[in-house]
Order: C-alpha cells, then structure tokens, then sequence
C-alpha cells in the first residue's frame, strides 16, 4: 500500500493522514499514465504530467517496500 501526503493548494479536501492506494490502484494508474505517455508527443505538456506523477510514484513505493 502506499500512503501520500500533500500540502498543495486546493487538495486540502484530502484526509491530513494521507490515503492508501492498493495494488490494483496502483496498476490502475500506471496502465494509465503509460497509455497517456503513448498516445501524445515527445513535448505534450499533458506527457509530461504523466511522466512527472510516475516519477514520483515510483520512490513512494520503493520507500513503502523498503527500498530507502
């Protein structure tokens, strides 16, 4: 499971203990997040959106596991 937490503007809706993604959430947004960064250009902005929230799942998870 992964937790996360944010101080940014306008997702203070969030609970302030963070929430939990489950595996299958997880899968779900990468499936995603790959089919976003295949169907737009090398310099889509949206791309790089895509590209940026994989970035930073991918070290929340590795912490999670142990990894850090």
């Amino acid at each position: 499971m992964l937790r996360w937490h944010t101080m940014a503007d306008g997702l203070d809706w969030l609970p302030d203990d963070g929430v939990v993604l489950s595996s299958a959430d997880l899968q779900r947004i990468f499936v995603d997040l790959r089919a976003l960064i295949d169907g737009t250009g090398p310099l889509d902005a949206n791309r790089a959106h895509a590209v940026d929230i994989a970035i930073t799942i991918t070290p929340a998870l590795e912490r999670d596991s142990g990894g850090e």
